[in-house]
């Protein structure tokens, strides 16, 4: 665990009321939380208060900065809030979010916009060399030495 701890920031994308970002906090990583929803995000920020360094960006990562319409499955805050024709939420490439840094572990859980995230990745995702994990997909490959494949969760 001291490998989140020593190095770049944990990036939690769809980081809903904050499951992985308080783990991530929990082990004294410097987090970046991304989250579309407003009823989700209003509990994320409570969550986090005075737990450790979080990054919280209230919108979605994209593949292009500017907006994407939100959709909730059954209503906002449920977990399952997805991409679709909705209201418009502000958006960033990751990119744009890191802003030069270079994550220690990127997750997203993001209602199977991961695939139209993922094919439009620049070329420098590869050579960031951080681990990625992505609930239920096999959408990304493990980079760090010693990981073989990778694992729906």
């Amino acid at each position: 665990m001291q490998y989140l701890s020593s190095r770049g920031p944990v990036v939690d994308i769809g980081a809903w009321i904050g499951p992985v970002t308080l783990w991530a906090l929990e082990l004294e990583a410097k987090v970046i939380a991304i989250e579309p929803d407003p009823v989700a995000l209003e509990e994320l920020k409570k969550q986090v208060a005075g737990k450790g360094e979080v990054e919280i960006w209230e919108g979605a990562c994209a593949p292009f900065n500017g907006e994407l319409g939100l959709v909730p499955y059954l209503c906002l805050g449920d977990s399952m809030t997805r991409v679709g024709p909705g209201a418009g939420v502000p958006c960033w490439t990751l990119e744009h979010i890191l802003g030069g840094r270079v994550p220690a572990l990127v997750r997203w859980d993001i209602e199977g916009y991961e695939m139209e995230l993922l094919p439009t990745s620049p070329p420098s995702w590869a050579s960031w060399g951080f681990p990625c994990w992505s609930p239920g997909t096999a959408a990304c490959r493990p980079r760090r030495p010693g990981l073989r494949g990778t694992r729906s969760v």
